[in-house]
């Protein structure tokens, strides 16, 4: 089993028909949601040339979740009923070694 983490872009002014599309995407995924996530907030970005404000990005990082599903096209199926504002991102976490003895 392999976990996968969902970022989602774009934002939607929460009305109770937006929360109930979430709230029930979120109880269709069962065992397979493995952190529930949270939404962001405004962030910044910073780069060799310095740092900005990212709330003028129009299809910003909302939120993210984390999954498991064993393989990428099954974790796209498990994704696929989620209430897409403008794109969801879909990407395999690579596993930690095992500790050393």
């Amino acid at each position: 089993m392999s976990r996968f983490m969902v970022l989602h872009y774009g934002f939607e002014m929460p009305t109770p028909d937006v929360m109930h599309a979430w709230s029930t995407w979120f109880t269709s995924l069962g065992p397979a949601l493995v952190d529930g996530g949270s939404n962001f907030r405004l962030g910044a970005e910073i780069t060799v040339t310095g740092s900005r404000d990212l709330d003028e990005d129009p299809s910003p990082i909302t939120g993210y979740c984390i999954i498991e599903a064993d393989s990428l096209d099954a974790a796209l199926a498990l994704v696929s009923g989620v209430p897409v504002i403008d794109a969801v991102r879909v990407y395999e976490l690579n596993q930690p070694p095992p500790p050393a003895a």
